[in-house]
């Protein structure tokens, strides 16, 4: 299990996004990374204040907050970070019924992969 954040120690990230379209609730947006970092968009977005709608890790309130990660505003540590994503999503009963939990899965720790990032906002 791992989760990214944005982080001036992170490795160097790039992604550009252009609003296609608006509704008046939500927009459409190209995104265009221009490097290949874990879960890049959808971390980029977030720290924005864009999350995707239907992301169930990087949209939740209960795990980011109420601000949900915008500007990096967690108002936690990144162990109840992911103590919190663990617990919000029983990610280990749904492993285990799904039969997809190995036996080591409990003893492994959850990794924070951290960005830097920039962007190139065509609004």
């Amino acid at each position: 299990m791992g989760i990214s954040i944005v982080s001036p120690d992170g490795k160097d990230c790039e992604t550009i996004f252009e609003k296609l379209s608006f509704n008046g609730t939500s927009s459409v947006v190209k995104c265009k990374p221009l490097t290949g970092r874990m879960h890049q968009i959808r971390v980029h977005l977030q720290y924005l204040g864009y999350p995707i709608i239907n992301d169930p890790i990087y949209n939740h309130e209960h795990v980011f907050g109420p601000l949900k990660g915008k500007n990096g505003e967690i108002g936690k540590s990144r162990d109840q970070l992911l103590e919190d994503l663990l617990k919000a999503h029983s990610l280990q009963k749904w492993l285990i019924e799904d039969g997809l939990l190995s036996q080591d899965f409990e003893s492994k720790t959850p990794i924070i992969d951290d960005q830097k990032t920039k962007y190139h906002l065509m609004l």
